[in-house]
């Protein structure tokens, strides 16, 4: 007969009969085999109905006393509740001071141990984390809690803590004496740097941390990442675990993988390729890389197995500032618009004193889109002075060569005197050299760089003259200030360049976006695009309207884990 074990309380291990299997598989139960163990399965708490009842003969009806039968009636009550609270929203409620959507996650938590909160930027979701963490604690139901939380957004869950003066909170990250002080600090809640994780697992393990919750879960989305192996060996160890994320997949639906498994361990296959097997096609043109297409045929399947542990509330349910997008375009000049094109045709650029040389699409790309503007970075020298100054040698090939023009600075000159001089603006942009060109067009003093060279030090103090008003200009790139900061003393921003990221690109642009009591102007986001002497479209075009369909597709499937029936924006404007 076959046996069943629950592990760790959070997913099935099944000892089954061939014959067994396959009466579980044509009742649609998804069956994981595990490696080296003949005859052993996993299985999601989510097909423990269908599992008693083919194996065992139960039914809803007919549940006989035993441990299965409480963790049968304990997923039947999860979904039951899950899918009124979804239907209805928070109909007993004790968070007064919370918005309705925030309500409506605090009473997911309360039936869900393990859950997707992908709640839009500026929608409360940290405030809505520490009342969820501050119930439990006070139920007994956890007795300490771990935020994993990228180091830049550690501040800002400890101003929101303050709304909250009953939780103790410590943050870990810093240098060494601060980490250490926060390890000597009693606490419910320790704010864990997600940076230092993969150092500190024994000690994260040593904690015994019964809640965690894992904020920007989309960072720890790849399959390659150790970041996201470590989270996952520690999701196994603890009973609760929360996901927070604005942008959980950008780039397609498989990027939800490992998010769905630090959630429900069992919910796909945990190997890597067995699972895009099942789920995805590979429609790229070249055997080197991977673009991955859902079948049309399992992406139900996909969709029903993500829903049931996620929601998805967007911005709508507030009142926003409203954003507009002005794309501004600009031309080249005769010379710059000569060496885009030989680099479009040829893969190649012929310069004065260089020749510049492709081998792949990507790259040729990432150079149309350098020329734009107003350079062109030798790889290929940049590399050989990289082994030469590790050989100590000093650097000897020249890596940047600037064309004589670059009318993208011309134009961002433009659009400020467009926006008004000293009016405080964000510029975003990519490449060093594109911030060297910015800054000094617009002066050293009037605007500072924040960017992968500045130091933590200089960045938070920039950000915080910014924010004071004492300088107008910040230059930024999106991977810098992308998350978690406050910059909405500006409502205009600038894109010097877009990149095909649609995470980044959202992320930076909701620096300026907020409520609109604390944003009272139209954000207004302007975009530089070159063009040809003619007017026709560059490479900025087409990565612009690139990073513009991720976004359709990435929101597409986000629509679909909406609260169903339940109407959150007029419940959040009733409660106003």
């Amino acid at each position: 007969m076959s046996t069943i074990r629950v592990i760790g309380g959070k997913f099935l291990e099944l000892s089954l009969s061939p014959e067994e299997v396959n009466i579980l598989q044509e009742a649609d139960v998804r069956l994981y085999g595990v490696p080296r163990r003949h005859g052993v399965w996993h299985c999601s708490f989510r097909y423990i109905d269908k599992v008693l009842l083919h194996l065992r003969g139960w039914t809803e009806d007919n549940i006989p006393a035993s441990p299965a039968s409480d963790i049968l009636s304990t997923e039947l009550k999860r979904r039951r509740e899950s899918s009124h609270i979804k239907q209805f929203g928070a109909v007993v409620s004790t968070s007064d001071h919370l918005w309705a959507h925030q309500k409506l996650g605090v009473e997911l938590a309360k039936c869900n141990k393990r859950y997707n909160f992908f709640y839009d930027t500026r929608t409360g979701k940290t405030r809505m984390l520490l009342q969820i963490m501050q119930d439990k604690l006070k139920a007994g139901e956890v007795k300490r809690c771990v935020v994993f939380v990228p180091s830049t957004i550690i501040p800002s869950w400890l101003n929101d803590a303050k709304e909250f003066p009953e939780l103790k909170v410590a943050a870990f990250y810093g240098n060494e004496k601060q980490k250490a002080a926060a390890l000597r600090t009693p606490a419910h809640i320790y704010l864990w740097s997600t940076g230092m994780i993969g150092r500190y697992m024994d000690t994260i393990k040593k904690a015994k941390f019964s809640l965690a919750v894992l904020d920007e879960s989309s960072k720890a989305k790849s399959h390659k990442a150790q970041l996201s192996q470590n989270l996952f060996e520690l999701s196994l160890t603890i009973d609760y675990w929360y996901n927070l994320s604005a942008t959980p997949a950008p780039n397609g639906e498989y990027e939800y993988w490992y998010q769905m498994l630090y959630v429900d361990p069992a919910s796909f296959d945990r190997r890597w390729t067995y699972f895009k097997n099942r789920y995805f096609d590979n429609v790229s043109f070249s055997d080197k890389f991977e673009k991955l297409q859902i079948k049309s045929n399992m992406k139900q399947e996909f969709m029903d197995i993500v829903e049931d542990r996620s929601i998805y509330v967007d911005q709508s349910v507030m009142p926003m500032a409203k954003s507009i997008w002005k794309p501004y375009t600009f031309k080249m000049d005769a010379y710059q618009e000569q060496i885009y094109d030989e680099m479009r045709k040829k893969s190649a650029a012929e310069l004065t004193d260089a020749s510049i040389v492709v081998d792949s699409a990507a790259i040729a790309r990432a150079k149309l889109q350098q020329i734009t503007s107003g350079f062109i970075l030798d790889t290929d020298a940049r590399k050989a002075n990289e082994i030469g100054r590790r050989l100590g040698d000093d650097a000897t090939q020249q890596e940047i060569y600037q064309l004589p023009k670059n009318p993208r600075i011309a134009a961002l000159l433009d659009l400020l005197h467009i926006i008004g001089w000293n009016q405080p603006t964000i510029i975003w942009a990519h490449y060093e050299q594109e911030f060297a060109d910015i800054q000094e067009a617009i002066g050293p003093k009037a605007c500072k760089v924040i960017n992968g060279k500045t130091s933590g030090v200089d960045k938070l103090r920039w950000i915080r003259y910014f924010q004071e008003g004492s300088l107008k200009y910040l230059v930024c790139h999106p991977l810098s200030v992308g998350m978690g900061i406050n910059l909405t003393v500006a409502h205009n921003a600038i894109y010097y360049r877009v990149v095909d990221s649609w995470e980044a690109l959202k992320q930076s642009s909701e620096r300026i976006k907020a409520h609109i009591n604390i944003q009272q102007f139209d954000c207004i986001f302007w975009v530089l695009l070159a063009t040809k002497q003619n007017g026709s479209d560059t490479v900025d075009r087409i990565v612009y309207d690139n990073v513009q369909n991720k976004r359709d597709a990435s929101t597409g499937f986000l629509e679909y884990l909406r609260s169903g029936k339940y109407d959150i924006q007029r419940a959040t404007e009733q409660n106003m």
